[in-house]
């Protein structure tokens, strides 16, 4: 990591073997492009915002969803709400765009923008175009990755062993318990996106087969190919799928007795974006476009170890700051915000950057309200040295839970091959297929609550921290003391509140236990406050007996009828003779 200095195109932990490990890649749409920015290039990428003006409607249409697709945004209740965010240009619109460009690339339902490149005179030209709001520049920043395949003990390719070197990974978080109750992921869609996969490796047979890898897509080549193509995106002896090959067999995986993997029976979904070459452009529009992709593809959970954080080399910098690490700002953490009001989960890495921020390194998407950020422990679920950590700018804990990212058992991009390494990517997969083994045993969980089932029983619920976060699940516990109604069977002390589900984003329930034996005549109140100290919602509520439990819902409407919005609350509950509190997040 020192020899690159600030470079940190892509991240590497030097353990038994190098392993490419979270790769933070990205740039950042913005700034409106000018006649200068064509002086040192003829040809830029940009965003083409288009205008949002009631004349302009005649232009879009809805888009049609597959039948999977919209089972999942009935039950998250999208479908009862349209909204833009199921418009697509007309083909009449994209065709006055396609010949005023020089290349059109994508265009996203979420920023009602094409992605395209142009020159000069389509700049002037699209200008003139009165559905044309604004045109913005993706930066582009440039750095060559480091020699993979090198490592310190030449034991990079392992072949399969007889002995089960995948099972601790999994017993740590208890899958195996939950696997032998019949869980195994079925029905669940799951989408990846990384730099690449090896499809035709050993442990993806019974995927390919049974025909559950259900899409696929190239966002580099614009194709239906995610595998390497040596002529155009690969490093050095196939490395481009090493990365997405290693993280999807550890959900997907099936050879055994060599290889299981968490859920591995579930559908998939396969996105590549990201290239490895040398001086090639990270935009993040390839991002952007694979999440609306896995949301037409109608993905439950999306499974991301890609982080941005920093770029480039000194004379070509850019770094996010801090302050943008608050869960709303970037465009790959407005994306993810906007997947989870669908109903995806995505499970983000937290990255590989502690020792490189003073802030602890979060990457972002996983500062996103929507993100289920993970974080690394080892073996003995001690926390790994280079693990990032939050929290984010706004005082949230991240990452919310952990898992085996130290000696990380995966498929190698060779046939036949294994190996091990270490990175919070390796630790993702791990809870994206936990939460696939719970939304398996309860199929009418939105992210919010697979989110809080996980938390649940994970071993730091009573102390989460800035480096843990809620810990290391227990995924056979959140399965079998699944409470779907009523007060949760989790103990809960009587001197605390417990919102659920948190992140909430339609209803968020608030369990308590009153405190005293004989309660006061008095009446006593719930409040809920925003992080201004403003009252958003009360309710007066007659006192209880010590022990009797309580549950009060409140729809995230505000005092005024409208929707809260997205950020951190404060429940508080004042009785006479006591004061119970806690935080909790709403997420639209």
């Amino acid at each position: 990591m020192k020899n690159w200095g600030r470079i940190r195109k892509l991240l590497l932990i030097r353990a038994s073997c190098y392993f490419l490990l979270c790769i933070p890649i990205g740039l950042q749409a913005g700034r409106p492009v000018s006649k200068t920015d064509f002086i040192s290039k003829k040809i830029l990428p940009v965003w083409i915002y288009l205008s949002d003006e009631s004349e302009y409607a005649k232009y879009f249409e809805t888009i049609e969803m597959p039948k999977k697709t919209q089972q999942r945004l009935a039950k998250n209740g999208i479908l009862t709400n349209k909204s833009g965010d199921d418009l697509i240009p007309t083909e009449e619109l994209r065709k006055m765009i396609e010949t005023s460009v020089v290349r059109l690339r994508h265009y996203s339902r979420l920023l009602r923008a094409f992605s395209a490149e142009i020159d000069l005179m389509n700049l002037k030209r699209l200008a003139s175009l009165p559905i044309v709001g604004r045109i913005e520049l993706v930066e582009s920043y440039f750095g060559k990755p480091p020699d993979l395949l090198k490592t310190e003990d030449n034991s990079k390719i392992k072949m399969a062993k007889t002995t089960a070197a995948y099972e601790a990974q999994l017993e740590q978080l208890n899958i195996p318990a939950a696997q032998a109750l019949g869980f195994t992921g079925a029905g669940v869609r799951i989408g990846f996106i990384d730099t690449g996969f090896l499809k035709e490796h050993e442990v993806f047979g019974d995927i390919i087969s049974s025909g559950r890898l259900i899409a696929e897509y190239d966002f580099i080549n614009d194709d239906a190919n995610v595998g390497d193509e040596e002529s155009s995106d690969t490093t050095t002896n196939g490395l481009q799928s090493e990365h997405g090959t290693a993280v999807w067999s550890i959900v997907g995986g099936y050879n055994p007795p060599a290889y299981i993997g968490a859920a591995y029976n579930a559908e998939f979904l396969l996105a590549k974006t990201e290239r490895l070459d040398k001086e090639i452009r990270r935009e993040e529009d390839d991002f952007v476009a694979a999440v609306e992709w896995c949301d037409y593809w109608g993905a439950d959970i999306v499974s991301v170890s890609l982080g941005y954080r920093d770029f480039g080399r000194e004379e070509n910098y850019f770094e996010y700051s801090y302050e943008q690490i608050d869960g709303q700002t970037t465009v790959t953490t407005k994306a993810v915000n906007w997947a989870f009001e669908r109903g995806i989960l995505f499970v983000c890495c937290a990255g590989n950057d502690a020792s490189n921020f003073d802030d602890g390194g979060l990457l972002t998407p996983g500062d996103a309200f929507g993100a289920l950020t993970v974080g690394a422990v080892d073996a003995q679920g001690i926390i790994a040295p280079f693990s990032s950590h939050g929290p984010t700018y706004d005082g949230r804990i991240k990452p919310d839970l952990c898992a085996r990212g130290v000696g990380t058992y995966s498929a190698n991009n060779y046939q036949g091959a294994y190996r091990t390494g270490n990175g919070t990517s390796l630790a993702t997969p791990l809870i994206a297929g936990a939460a696939a083994l719970i939304l398996e045993s309860q199929p009418e969980l939105t992210p919010a609550e697979i989110i809080t089932e996980l938390k649940r029983y994970a071993d730091r619920i009573d102390h989460p921290d800035r480096f843990y976060g809620w810990g290391i699940p227990d995924v056979y516990q959140s399965i079998v003391k699944y409470e779907p109604t009523g007060f949760p069977k989790a103990k809960l002390s009587v001197e605390k509140i417990l919102a659920y589900p948190n992140p909430a984003n339609s209803t968020i329930n608030f369990y308590f236990i009153w405190q005293n034996a004989t309660p006061p005549t008095a009446s006593s109140r719930l409040q809920v406050y925003n992080l201004s100290g403003r009252i958003v919602f009360e309710k007066t509520l007659s006192s209880g007996y010590g022990g009797q439990k309580e549950i009060v819902s409140w729809d995230l409407k505000n005092q005024s009828g409208a929707k809260a919005s997205s950020g951190i609350y404060i429940v508080r509950l004042q009785s006479p003779d006591y004061l119970k509190t806690a935080k909790f997040v709403v997420m639209h």
